[in-house]
């Protein structure tokens, strides 16, 4: 019974096949042709795709790793982390990027976007993610695409956009190394001239007589003890007089110089933090490898036509051979008479 089944469902394939081949060839054939001829430049137009590869290097302070620090930095010659890939990403995706290379090759009137179009910064930017795409590849690289009608313009624009993440991120960190600075310098000035009126101030203590407690007290003390001794009275009042000077002002020569050795090593910090802000802002640092620049792609990448074709004609023969099992589905229930 099971084979009989078989068979009837064979023949009525066959059958079914037989009947309507004429009109499914003539159907994928139609269609074969006209998605070639309408897949076609003149009707749509191919894009190119420019790759460039690149590494993110690590985000550490160019200053700090060659002045040295207080603590200690990691070589801005490394590769980045997955974190430093993160960022590097959200840069390339900014919009501080993506206006300089609208502005630099003037991209809404490439992409034929009208000039008093009300949704024109909308449209722009749609279509500028739709044809820029950067991802992370599993070995922590960033692979930047750019797709466009003209070869060499995708090749320029993945190349720029590559720059540019550097100069918007030196740019950024240029703004921060400014303040750091600034305030460095500000400090710095403070510690100077505290110092210079600590210094006058101790320039009086010492033309009094003060110039080093400790050593003055402890020879004045055994001149004092020979003196008395010895019976020289004039003598030990003198070492008096000069016992009670160093008594009046040696706390505050004491205070001084303490103060001057604080704000000195204030003021030594306060000009390396200087010196590495004043670095961190006036040298241009990479903050990429580029491992593969982009070139000019000699392929389009869209649209791929013979796939295009494949799936219309195959499209169009299933929908016609869904058609043909509906009419013959309503030809059996009478709805409609075949005709003689």
């Amino acid at each position: 019974m099971f084979q009989d089944n078989k068979i009837t469902d064979l023949s009525g394939v066959i059958s079914f096949v037989s009947k309507w081949w004429k009109l499914l060839c003539i159907v994928g054939v139609t269609a074969a042709v006209g998605s070639a001829i309408f897949t076609a430049p003149i009707f749509i137009t191919p894009k190119y795709d420019a790759t460039i590869v690149l590494f993110p290097a690590t985000t550490a302070s160019i200053s700090r790793a060659v002045l040295g620090g207080m603590e200690a930095a990691p070589d801005f010659l490394q590769y980045g982390d997955v974190v430093a890939a993160e960022r590097l990403l959200q840069i390339i995706s900014s919009g501080a990027v993506r206006d300089r290379i609208d502005t630099l090759y003037n991209l809404m009137e490439h992409y034929e976007i009208e000039e008093h179009d009300r949704f024109r910064r909308t449209r722009f930017n749609r279509m500028f993610r739709q044809n820029v795409n950067a991802r992370r590849t599993p070995f922590g690289a960033i692979e930047l695409t750019v797709r466009d009608k003209d070869p060499e313009l995708a090749a320029r624009l993945a190349n720029h956009i590559a720059l540019l993440a550097d100069t918007v991120k030196n740019e950024i960190r240029a703004d921060r190394a400014r303040l750091a600075y600034q305030a460095a310098a500000d400090y710095f000035e403070k510690y100077r001239s505290d110092l210079d009126e600590i210094n006058d101030s101790l320039q009086v203590i010492m033309r009094a007589g003060v110039y080093d407690i400790l050593g003055q007290s402890g020879m004045l003390h055994r001149q004092l003890a020979m003196d008395l001794s010895q019976g020289n009275t004039r003598g030990a009042e003198a070492i008096k007089q000069r016992l009670d000077i160093l008594g009046e002002k040696g706390g505050q020569y004491i205070y001084l110089t303490a103060a001057i050795q604080n704000i000195s090593a204030n003021k030594s910090t306060a000009h390396r933090r200087m010196l590495e802000a004043k670095s961190d802002y006036e040298n241009f640092l990479t903050f990429s490898f580029i491992v593969d620049p982009a070139v000019v792609p000699d392929k389009k990448a869209f649209p791929t036509r013979w796939l295009l074709v494949l799936l219309i004609t195959g499209t169009a023969g299933l929908l016609s051979l869904l058609g043909i099992i509906l009419y013959e589905q309503i030809l059996q229930k009478g709805i409609l008479k075949r005709k003689q």
